[in-house]
């Protein structure tokens, strides 16, 4: 399962890694938290029910949330999210399901999720970010997720790529989420409309990412413009990162980088051929994730399954 300010999606997973039926809801943070709870139980009930099984017979619940998870047991620290007090969210769920859940990071079980469904399993260290509403990912080690317990807010969507960027919750300036975002495109996109800027979303009493994909299809100039400046965000964020973590492969994905794959690839690649070669160091392939917006979810299958693997062992 993937929970955000935005959306609830739930799916079920058979035991070969193969969707048996997903469900999405609306988070509606605003009407609280007992409210979202029931949320999100509906959305697990609903996506068994449509796989055609029984509650009893799944074997547990993985939820991703865009939050610094210090335990899979404890509270995770995204309620700046939603404005919530601090919540046992684990046991919450597992007393209204009455199944075991556990909780990771959103971008820990796409960059999971990746290295199985993306690279080859030898491919070693793995770097992978996902571009959506907002900005997450996570750092793979021989199949599993790696820590930087250094950190105290997840790893990628805080890191900063510009001192002079807007203030974020997590304390800091300049972080990727609020530069490279789907969020932070459609702010520049409002920006430039609110400015007379030239381009077909003129007029429009909303605009909304599928809007600017749209937009992006027809080589829009304002639309363009923003992922230009989304891409080359991304681009010093990988530069600080692969200097870091000396990943093998690097993947990227998510509806931001789908919709504007071979631009943002472009990009990209400029931007770390002009940064790494200088310091002597070679550009890792970049691989195009094929999830999309399913990453989360299957990640959260695929860290259950290692989890039920190992108890078999034990």
């Amino acid at each position: 399962m993937e929970l955000d300010a935005w959306q609830i999606q739930s799916a079920v997973y058979d035991a070969n890694l193969g969707q048996r039926a997903t469900v999405r809801l609306s988070t509606k943070a605003d009407r609280g938290v007992d409210a979202v709870l029931g949320r999100i139980e509906r959305s697990v009930r609903e996506a068994v029910d449509e796989a055609d099984l029984r509650l009893e017979s799944i074997a547990g619940v993985t939820v991703g949330v865009p939050g610094v998870v210090t335990t899979t047991a404890g509270p995770v620290t995204q309620w700046r999210l939603f404005g919530w007090p601090t919540l046992e969210l684990v046991q919450a769920l597992s007393l209204r399901l009455g199944l075991p859940v556990r909780m990771e990071n959103t971008g820990n079980l796409a960059a999971l999720g990746a290295s199985v469904a993306d690279v080859k399993p030898s491919s070693g260290r793995l770097l992978a970010i996902f571009i959506g509403h907002g900005v997450h990912g996570g750092i793979i080690e021989a199949g599993r997720i790696a820590y930087d317990s250094a950190v105290t807010f997840p790893l990628i969507s805080h890191g900063v790529v510009s001192a002079q960027g807007p203030g974020c919750p997590c304390g800091q300036s300049g972080c990727v989420d609020s530069l490279a975002s789907g969020r932070a495109i459609l702010q520049q996109v409002k920006a430039g409309l609110k400015n007379g800027a030239d381009s077909m979303l003129a007029g429009q009493e909303t605009v909304g990412l599928d809007d600017w994909r749209k937009a992006i299809k027809q080589d829009d100039p304002l639309a363009v413009l923003a992922a230009r400046e989304a891409a080359r965000h991304l681009g010093t964020l990988l530069v600080l990162l692969i200097q870091r973590w000396q990943p093998q492969q690097v993947v990227l994905g998510g509806p931001v980088v789908d919709a504007a794959e071979k631009l943002i690839q472009a990009e990209i690649q400029d931007i770390l051929a002009k940064h790494l070669n200088s310091l002597d160091q070679g550009v890792p392939p970049l691989v195009y994730s094929q999830l999309g917006k399913a990453a989360c979810t299957f990640g959260a299958a695929v860290i259950m399954r290692q989890e039920l693997q190992a108890d078999v062992e034990r």
